[in-house]
């Protein structure tokens, strides 16, 4: 577990080159260094040191990229809509495993449900009638 302190960003400074970049699926956008870096570090500082990151799983096949499921968790107790998981991508760098890639996916907020497919399946059936709009997406 990592609390709301400087932790996170100090790992985050010694594994992430200048050249890494993290898509976050929550905000749609993707940040290139050193964003990331000075968004983690904004993160773990306007947090409580009573709300902890707390790793759920990580994968270990791969040596060059893993996978890790995650909440936070307020005083020991699971905080609302707070789960993810992220996906990393290493590169050796200077003889050191880097983080060169990241994508960041969390738990929305709204839970779209069966919406979610009625929309995947009109715009399927969109895609079929106008496939030129594919190019655009």
């Amino acid at each position: 577990m990592w609390s709301g302190n400087s932790t996170m960003g100090s790992i985050a400074a010694i594994l992430v080159p200048w050249s890494f970049s993290l898509e976050k699926t929550a905000c749609m956008r993707i940040l290139s260094s050193p964003v990331p870096l000075l968004d983690a570090r904004k993160f773990t500082e306007s947090m409580s040191t009573d709300l902890q990151f707390v790793i759920d799983d990580i994968s270990n096949e791969d040596t060059l990229a893993i996978g890790v499921t995650w909440h936070l968790e307020w005083q020991g107790r699971p905080f609302p809509f707070s789960k993810g998981c992220s996906f990393y991508r290493l590169e050796i760098l200077d003889g050191k495993r880097q983080i060169v890639y990241g994508r960041d996916c969390v738990e929305p907020a709204t839970k779209p449900g069966e919406t979610a497919l009625v929309l995947i399946r009109a715009v399927t059936w969109i895609l079929q009638r106008f496939p030129q709009l594919a190019d655009r997406l």
